[in-house]
């Protein structure tokens, strides 16, 4: 076994301890390294609770600055809740807006400091929503999700939980039916252990919790039935802003993953190899900061090849008027339909046959075209944060 499938069937088994084991785990995991955050503070230290009706945490992920979004949306769109976010981040992530942000050691820290972070989240929100199944208070309830759930519903605050993807997306039940999977790749089958493992952990807190749960990605529908489903929210600026693409030949194809493995993105550029007649470009992950002027010199953002999903990048894409070309078959299709009314705005294909389809393109470009602007209404209607910040007002009952 490899190294890397060894760590993987490690996590996995972390995932798999009971509540005692993995409290233990989780210690031994925190505390070692929590002088990192020796001079954190509690962001509410001092500070003056809000006068609004309805008072909402975000933490402790911020996937994509996702959370700062939805916060934004629900200000934005109800002046009567207030919304902050709240990141643990670690030194290699990249960084996204949020409200406040504390480094992940912080769930090292003693009780007593936990304790009081505690009680400035009761005094401060009327409101939680718990992220991916992590922890917000360290050690002060056994790490264990739940327990913090069922501790801030004692102090009178209402709680929900999301989910963002891979952190309840059961790799088993999703490569069933799907050979492009990356949860097929047999070098990563202790990855795959810890994620299958992981997923499972959650689904059993998901089925456990008898509160408001909501999802960001259409196909979640299936791994959450009682759900709801929350749009990702993409500012169309600065997206709409950049110069119009060109739609001609040779087409400009941009392939940007934020996880090359996820996206399947080895076999894409295989496909690629074998198709000189189109302007491929796969400059690799690079900082948001960045990538607007990289969407900007592509006429076709070629997103994800490994999942049925599409995300944050699809829909920057489909503001910025490209066409947008992607695994996305029929469980995405038949998702959005259901959710939404309307036809997903996303080419669906394999990998191998992105070459032949951007050639057609080519030779009609008024195809893409009428795609790209399809997608451009699409993403302005369900991505902008009006129809997010409703549902998750519908879902929480805010007082908004």
């Amino acid at each position: 076994m490899n190294l890397t499938n060894l760590k993987g069937s490690i996590r996995a088994a972390q995932y798999g301890a009971g509540p005692r084991a993995h409290a233990l785990i989780e210690t031994m995991r925190w505390v070692p390294s929590a002088h990192r955050a020796a001079d954190a503070r509690s962001p509410w230290q001092g500070v003056t609770t809000p006068q609004a009706t309805a008072r909402l945490l975000l933490a402790p992920a911020n996937f994509a600055g996702q959370a700062h979004a939805w916060a934004t949306a629900l200000t934005n769109a109800h002046p009567g809740v207030v919304a902050e976010t709240w990141a643990h981040v670690g030194t290699t992530s990249f960084s996204f807006p949020s409200t406040h942000v504390s480094p992940r050691e912080v769930a090292g820290l003693p009780r007593r400091w936990q304790q009081d972070l505690f009680d400035d989240v009761c005094r401060h929100f009327t409101h939680v929503m718990m992220e991916s199944g992590r922890p917000l208070f360290g050690r002060l309830h056994g790490f264990d999700v739940l327990a913090e759930a069922d501790a801030l519903r004692e102090r009178g605050i209402q709680v929900s939980m999301v989910w963002h993807g891979t952190d309840i997306r059961r790799p088993i039940v999703e490569r069933q039916d799907n050979p492009h999977s990356p949860f097929w790749d047999a070098t990563k089958k202790g990855h795959v252990r810890a994620l299958e493992s992981r997923a499972r952990r959650h689904g059993q807190i998901a089925a456990a919790w008898d509160g408001p749960q909501l999802f960001t990605t259409p196909d979640l529908a299936e791994h959450l039935p009682g759900g709801t489903w929350v749009p990702v929210v993409v500012p169309q600026s600065p997206w709409r802003d950049l110069s119009g693409p060109q739609w001609a030949a040779p087409l400009r194809v941009l392939h940007l993953p934020s996880n090359p493995w996820i996206k399947n993105t080895a076999s894409l550029r295989t496909a690629a190899a074998n198709a000189s007649g189109v302007s491929w470009s796969f400059p690799g992950r690079m900082p948001p900061a960045e990538v607007p002027s990289a969407v900007a010199d592509a006429d076709v953002v070629a997103d994800q090849f490994g999942l049925h999903l599409y995300g944050v990048a699809a829909v920057e894409a489909m503001h910025a008027g490209r066409a947008v070309v992607g695994l996305a078959g029929a469980p995405l299709q038949q998702a959005v339909l259901r959710l939404t009314g309307e036809d997903l705005p996303v080419a669906a294909c394999a990998p191998s046959e992105v070459p032949e389809l951007i050639e057609h393109w080519q030779t009609n470009p008024a195809i893409a075209r009428d795609l790209a602007e399809r997608g451009r209404e699409f993403a302005a209607r369900w991505h902008t944060g009006p129809e997010t910040a409703q549902r998750i007002v519908e879902a929480l009952s805010l007082d908004a």
